[in-house]
């Protein structure tokens, strides 16, 4: 099973790390989201956070995760065109579908789910947000289980896979 997780970038490497100490998943490889259109910084007294990391970990229950001289194969993995398969992925940040914070494009989530996972398969997202993951897999013909705790997102991510949903698929 392929895991992806954005964290803020003081704590990602920090949490590869526990996944693997505690035996529970491998760090494959980690993932930077560069925003092409970064958001000012009004205090003037740091930099710009122009990118974001995503952490690709593989729990594998048939492999040996302390033995580091096998390959590592995640269970899906749909390479795409070599243009897309870079670990550095550059996405705009702006345009929102939704009034939550931190949403993600709908385009950056989509090749996430294209690239690790197969039709009626089951995506599992644990912080649902505005519910980006769910309309991904709606329009990927995935299936999918999400979770969160805000009952506000939940409203929006609720609204956001209805109005999906409920249009008309001429083909």
């Amino acid at each position: 099973i392929s895991l992806l997780y954005f964290f803020s970038n003081n704590i990602s490497g920090w949490l590869g790390v526990e996944f693997e100490l505690k035996n529970l998943s491998v760090l494959k490889q980690i993932l930077i989201w560069v925003k092409n259109n970064p958001i000012p910084q009004i205090r003037k007294t740091s930099f710009r956070s122009s990118y974001e990391s995503c952490l690709w970990l593989i729990n594998n229950k048939s492999d040996n995760l302390k033995d580091y001289n096998i390959v590592i194969k995640p269970k899906t993995f749909n390479f795409l065109e070599q243009s897309e398969m870079k670990n550095v992925w550059e996405y705009n940040i702006g345009k929102k579908d939704t009034e939550h914070p931190t949403e993600k494009p709908l385009s950056l989530i989509e090749r996430a789910i294209k690239i690790f996972s197969n039709k009626n398969d089951i995506v599992l997202d644990p912080f649902s947000g505005s519910g980006t993951t769910a309309l991904a897999c709606e329009k990927l013909e995935r299936k999918w289980v999400g979770i969160e705790i805000n009952e506000k997102y939940c409203e929006m991510a609720k609204k956001r896979i209805e109005n999906y949903t409920k249009q008309v698929k001429l083909f």
